[in-house]
């Protein structure tokens, strides 16, 4: 069972990911991983549009074969970011992607959509900013429609809202909205 988690910066996606594997006592996994999360930095400060495209794109796929030994052992694993944010932020900087770019990978059981109000994003901005936060941060209102006009191709999709609730409750919602997911 893979589950994705998918959503906006600063939308408590990581955290939710995080606090759910502990109730769980499931694994994560934080894409890009590997050789990928290592030249992550450099490709977020210098690739141009397509190219930094083509680097997530590349990650997704090394991402799927090592997740699907994991996912063979029995155990759900919950993913920190895979195919919609990668398509979703290119899509915001005005590249045209679609599935087929990823070729034959595995793809989330159930996708769990992580929002939350603009407002409340702004002032989590405190916790710092990555390379590639800097280099998004301008385009996250159509990250937002461009999400939106990815997930009806994804499947199950649980959406939750972090704007008024603790990293504890976000948790819990999403935890009883995958019982018969988790089974």
């Amino acid at each position: 069972m893979l589950i994705a988690f998918e959503g906006v910066d600063f939308a408590g996606k990581s955290t939710l990911c995080s606090n759910l594997a502990s109730m769980l006592e499931v694994d994560v996994y934080h894409t890009p991983s590997g050789e990928y999360a290592k030249k992550r930095e450099q490709i977020d400060a210098f690739a141009n549009t397509l190219e930094h495209y083509r680097f997530y794109v590349e990650a997704v796929k090394a991402a799927s074969k090592e997740l699907v030994e994991l996912v063979q052992c029995g155990r759900p694993v919950l993913l920190d970011r895979y195919v919609a944010t990668t398509m979703a932020y290119h899509m915001a900087h005005g590249l045209e992607c679609n599935l087929e770019d990823f070729g034959e990978i595995l793809f989330p059981d159930v996708t769990v959509y992580v929002t939350v109000d603009p407002d409340v994003q702004r002032s989590r901005l405190s916790r710092g900013m990555s390379t590639c936060d800097v280099r998004d941060w301008p385009f996250q209102d159509a990250v937002r429609r461009s999400y939106e006009k990815i997930l009806p191709s994804l499947g199950r999709v649980v959406r939750i809202d972090t704007t008024h609730k603790t990293p504890e409750e976000c948790a819990i919602i999403v935890a009883h909205s995958l019982p018969l997911v988790l089974r």
